[in-house]
């Protein structure tokens, strides 16, 4: 039975070589059986976890492409399916005890082929393990893994590392989590960029798990100073657990307090308390990760556990600068990010995070209007391209060089090949999602545009900037009753917001309810404009609002106040004046252009030839 069994399963693997995502569940399905089942029937058979058996397969199958074929190390490895050919590289070298690079010459040797020996020489001063020593730590890695097994019912008290661990036993099915923002232990208050920079990590380690669904830390925001319950948060958020956490940072010392917790039931589930010096910082927040997915029952991949324990820089001085632009730029004060991202560039040359944040900063004060030339958005695919040539299983830089092309370039084909990578190296990232949303409205791919927004709110579900987009959709679709319960759901979250009291007032003045629309737009300024605007509205009605509005903007130093004045002339209609602001904002290639499609200020304007020729210019015609 075994041996048939074994046979079928090295053919479905064989079958399946080169999609790197295949695992376990796959595995599953093609054999007809549970994953619980498929893990203990390979185990009985094998020996082997299903991922060190089908790890195994991959190799095997390398090493034979190696003797028989031409391919290079690279093509071998997306061949067997391996995405990253270094982490193909690594692996290879800890099963075999030497690089594919040795292998082909020991090979070429063999058969005389001294073409392909010269063709690989770099390979031959690559150290070669010895297969004892491989053997020896498989043997220990076998008893350490049944170690860790039985004492995960026990407490554990690791005293020559300072880690205390405790652990109910508590069996779990429902792989879903979210982490609420880690509170400041330390004396400095200012630290707190610190214990929220380990939160952030330890979340996106975990976001990087296929089985785990993980909530983003946008969403966690809210929480820093509830007094909901936990069940009540757990409700709100649609997950099963929550993880709650500390930090302490002092002179050259690190301790991380985590409570894992049964949100539902709100009952704890395990415990740690990590003591460690300074310069084991990044170890530190892989061991809480992989921690964490063993509490909650995932089986990490091999190359899940590799970009956990990957170290983002080997300069802590950096990687704490870093830390201090994330935090300023989570919160909102983007220029004030700026300079601690190029210190930390400054200080490790090849830190490909802090190339990648000094870029999307960019990106979005450019889009904000706040930066005003070409210099910066150049600047900014530059950072992207370099964090892209730095680290290539970063998506961020895709999503932001996505933003650029179609914002920026209006070059909506590369746009969208820079979404599908971004997607596939990130596939649970709901900015992303959200992001590309707003690229299939601008290009009026109504229904594929609702897929995603629908999907970012799904990973992401207490998010404001997804539901102000949300609001803006059906907005555009005239689906005002809709786009104002979605508007009111990101306020809720988001009270003081400029971008939902802004389309609360178009929302109101699409519908000639101009009385309630001038009450949004008296928010947004302060006591004295305000009662301006009042009296305004009392002599001249809402022409004198907008003529008001045109006014003002046109005192305002924003990149992208020329949009704003070809939708203010428009609603007016002043169509010549719009359409010379629209003009001058594709030449200033204003990112707010590229909704212009979409835009309900341009409902007269669509069938004008100055109009359609922009449309045309911007490859949006069609």
């Amino acid at each position: 039975m075994d041996e048939s069994f074994i046979h079928n399963l090295h053919s479905i693997v064989l079958n399946h070589m080169a999609d790197e995502n295949f695992g376990s569940s796959n595995l599953s399905s093609r054999l007809g059986l549970s994953t619980s089942q498929t893990l203990r029937k390979v185990k009985a058979a094998t020996s082997k976890s299903v991922n060190q058996y089908i790890r195994d397969i991959r190799l095997t199958e390398a090493a034979t492409l190696i003797k028989e074929t031409e391919y290079t190390s690279a093509e071998i490895a997306y061949k067997v399916g391996f995405s990253s050919p270094s982490y193909f590289n690594k692996t290879f070298r800890k099963h075999y005890g030497i690089t594919p690079g040795t292998y082909k010459v020991e090979e070429a040797i063999q058969k005389g082929n001294y073409f392909v020996i010269d063709s690989v020489k770099a390979h031959e001063s690559a150290p070669i393990q010895k297969k004892s020593t491989r053997r020896n730590m498989i043997f220990v890695g076998s008893i350490l893994v049944l170690l860790v097994a039985t004492m995960s019912f026990y407490t554990y008290e690791n005293r020559e590392n300072n880690i205390i661990s405790k652990t109910s036993g508590t069996i779990i099915n429902d792989k879903s989590i979210a982490i609420l923002p880690f509170k400041n232990l330390s004396n400095n208050r200012e630290n707190q960029y610190f214990a929220d920079g380990i939160m952030e990590v330890i979340l996106n380690h975990l976001t990087s798990i296929k089985e785990l669904k993980v909530i983003s830390r946008t969403s966690m925001e809210q929480y820093r100073e509830t007094t909901k319950s936990i069940p009540q948060i757990a409700e709100e958020l649609g997950v099963s657990y929550l993880l709650e956490g500390s930090v302490q940072k002092n002179k050259d010392k690190i301790r991380i307090i985590t409570q894992l917790i049964d949100a539902k039931n709100d009952k704890h589930v395990s415990s740690t308390d990590i003591i460690k010096d300074y310069k084991d910082f990044f170890e530190l927040q892989s061991t809480i990760a992989i921690q964490i997915s063993q509490e909650l029952n995932v089986e990490l991949s091999e190359a899940e556990r590799y970009q956990i324990e990957k170290k983002p820089t080997n300069s802590l001085e950096a990687y704490n600068l870093y830390l201090k632009g994330a935090h300023f730029m989570r919160n909102g004060l983007l220029k004030k990010g700026i300079p601690y991202f190029e210190k930390a560039i400054e200080k490790d040359p090849e830190f490909a995070y802090a190339y990648s944040e000094l870029g999307m900063t960019y990106a979005i004060l450019v889009a904000q209007g706040i930066l005003f030339h070409d210099d910066y958005i150049i600047k900014s695919k530059e950072l992207a391209q370099k964090a892209i040539a730095l680290d290539s299983n970063l998506g961020q830089p895709h999503h932001q060089f996505a933003s650029i092309l179609y914002r920026h370039d209006y070059n909506w084909k590369a746009a969208e090949n820079k979404f599908s990578i971004a997607f596939k190296i990130e596939p649970k990232n709901p900015f992303t999602y959200l992001l590309y949303a707003k690229f299939l409205h601008c290009t009026s791919r109504i229904e594929e545009s609702r897929e995603q927004l629908d999907k970012a709110l799904r990973i992401n579900p207490t998010y404001y900037g997804s539901y102000f987009f949300s609001a803006y959709y059906y907005y555009c679709l005239g689906n005002y009753k809709k786009a104002l319960s979605e508007n009111q759901k990101g306020l809720d979250i988001m009270f003081k917001s400029e971008e939902g009291n802004w389309l609360n007032f178009n929302i109101y003045i699409a519908q000639n309810q101009f009385d309630t629309a001038v009450i949004e737009l008296q928010k947004l300024h302060n006591k004295k404009e305000s009662a301006e605007l009042g009296t305004i509205y009392k002599q001249f009605g809402i022409t004198g609002v907008y003529n008001w509005l045109i006014k003002s903007n046109s005192k305002k130093e924003n990149y992208n106040t020329s949009y704003y004045l070809a939708q203010q002339y428009a609603f007016l209609g002043e169509h010549e004046k719009a359409l010379e602001q629209l003009e001058k904002s594709f030449e200033m290639r204003i990112s707010s252009l590229a909704s212009i499609s979409r835009d309900p200020y341009f409902n007269n304007l669509r069938s004008n030839r100055r109009f359609k020729k922009i449309l045309q210019k911007m490859d949006l015609d069609d």
